[in-house]
């Protein structure tokens, strides 16, 4: 829920630019301060969703499926809305462009089930072939508090070996505030 809060300073902002790699599809949008980052990594034991004021780690650029239909489909688009359907888990739903062009990103971000689903219109297509999720999974509550943005960040850098994360790296939020 942090994480998805801290998405809403990118509602109006134009997607300028997407990256994928093996495991990972980056979005750059554009902001009058800059390009903000929305980091999506995909890995099998801790997927992520973390918005970026600039990007902590090169990803390794790959030329993807995925990539073209996102740049064809979805580059030059303003992001509408972001949303986290309760009945859903961890599923965050990026809408993009006009109520009319029905485009969005799904992302699931749970173990084992991590997928980015695209939808433009009538047109799809996902990184890896998407499971039903009309059954409701169970969910045992977490006996752990909610992390803050920051703590899941250094958590995800850890867990990338990147020592205390880079110079320049900072809450979108803030950034939005400061100009």
């Amino acid at each position: 829920e942090n994480v998805v809060s801290s998405m809403e300073p990118l509602v109006g902002l134009r997607l300028q630019e997407v990256q994928t790699g093996a495991s990972e599809v980056v979005l750059g949008f554009y902001s009058s301060s800059g390009v903000l980052w929305l980091w999506i990594d995909l890995h099998a034991l801790h997927p992520g969703l973390l918005p970026w004021t600039a990007l902590p780690l090169r990803p390794e650029v790959q030329k993807t499926p995925l990539q073209l239909f996102l740049r064809a489909h979805f580059v030059g688009r303003v992001l509408r809305a972001v949303a986290r359907p309760e009945a859903l888990g961890r599923v965050v739903v990026l809408r993009f462009g006009g109520e009319e062009d029905n485009m969005e990103l799904e992302v699931r971000l749970f173990p084992h089930g991590r997928n980015l689903l695209a939808r433009a219109g009538v047109k799809h297509i996902s990184w890896q072939k998407p499971k039903d999720l009309s059954a409701p999974t169970e969910s045992t509550p977490s006996s752990q508090p909610p992390r803050s943005l920051e703590e899941l960040r250094q958590e995800w850098l850890r867990g990338r070996n990147t020592a205390g994360g880079c110079d320049g790296v900072g809450i979108v939020l803030l950034a939005l505030r400061v100009t």
